[in-house]
């Protein structure tokens, strides 16, 4: 689709999936009366640079940015509650994201395999990214949920999630603190460059 530009009327409330994918746009303003935007949206939009969401979103849905390949920056809206799995999966120049503090739900496998920095905010009661791990955890159960490339993992950490660093193609060396008792599955599938992995034999 050749387009570069699109105009959304205010009249808008719901986008469906898949509307703008494989598309050239290049930038994108989505008016605040929007409140869901479908899975799958803008994937493969690699032409898209920088899109400004709307304020009353409640979530990112399914592969939306997945492939946006030259997206750099995002502001992820406050009122987001839900991030799906593989949201910004190939958004290989986004190298730093925020959680909003009202986001209680996260599928965290394929999240970014480019991330450096990742970070919670410190008023989010359900995930946060303690001790400047760039990572994201919950909160309760103490799992590792989301990963990225600098993730330095912290001790009192029980659990490593489903696909956490699925796909990284920076992660080189990994440790394992002690404490962690379980690890799930693929969570290292596919790090082309992993060369070293410490495990703690808390690890069952």
């Amino acid at each position: 689709v050749g387009f570069e530009t699109v105009i959304i009327p205010e009249t808008v409330c719901y986008i469906d999936i898949c509307a703008f994918s494989d598309s050239s746009l290049t930038h994108m303003t989505i008016p605040d009366s929007v409140t869901y935007i479908g899975r799958h949206t803008f994937s493969d939009c690699t032409q898209l640079r920088d899109i400004r969401l709307p304020l009353h979103l409640k979530s990112l849905e399914f592969c939306i940015f997945k492939n946006c390949s030259n997206l750099s920056t995002i502001s992820i809206p406050d009122e987001v509650e839900a991030i799906d799995e593989g949201v910004f999966s190939g958004c290989e120049s986004l190298s730093a994201i925020a959680i909003p503090k009202n986001v209680c739900k996260i599928k965290g496998g394929m999240f970014n395999e480019y991330i450096d920095t990742i970070v919670v905010d410190k008023r989010n009661e359900y995930f946060d990214s303690r001790n400047n791990c760039n990572a994201v955890i919950n909160t309760i159960s103490h799992t590792l949920v989301v990963g990225g490339n600098k993730t330095v993992i912290p001790e009192n950490i029980k659990c490593i999630g489903n696909d956490v660093f699925t796909r990284n193609r920076a992660l080189e060396s990994i440790v394992i603190p002690d404490g962690v008792l379980k690890i799930n599955k693929h969570a290292f599938f596919d790090c082309w460059e992993l060369k070293s992995v410490v495990i703690s034999d808390s690890v069952l």
